[in-house]
């Protein structure tokens, strides 16, 4: 996880100004996913100190990970995972639930608090 969000740093820090990656409207069935997982995460995480929110962004590749309160995904993989009629909302659910996972347990904080 910590691996992931360092890549996706140095592609944005190292990117030329006119590769500069940037954050897409986020599609209204993943916000709703999103919405969902974060009202019914358990008391006992906390879910009020935090605010969650998602980001959807510009990035090669299918791809998600956190910032620390944020969870990033990549257009083309909330694409791939929608596109799938059947199993779409699910499937996205589960890598979005991942990634809050990370973030109510505070791995990231762990993470930069070690460095």
């Amino acid at each position: 996880m910590a691996a992931r969000t360092f890549l996706f740093l140095v592609l944005v820090l190292a990117a030329p100004k006119e590769e500069t990656y940037l954050s897409v409207p986020t599609p209204a069935q993943a916000q709703r996913v999103f919405d969902r997982l974060v009202a019914e995460l358990p008391t006992h995480l906390n879910p009020d100190a935090f605010h969650y929110h998602l980001t959807v962004l510009d990035l090669p590749g299918e791809s998600a990970f956190t910032t620390g309160s944020g969870v990033c995904i990549t257009q083309p993989m909330a694409a791939s995972l929608l596109a799938d009629a059947d199993r779409g909302e699910a499937a996205l659910a589960f890598v979005l639930a991942d990634e809050i996972g990370h973030v109510a347990l505070g791995h990231c904080r762990r993470v930069l608090e070690q460095r």
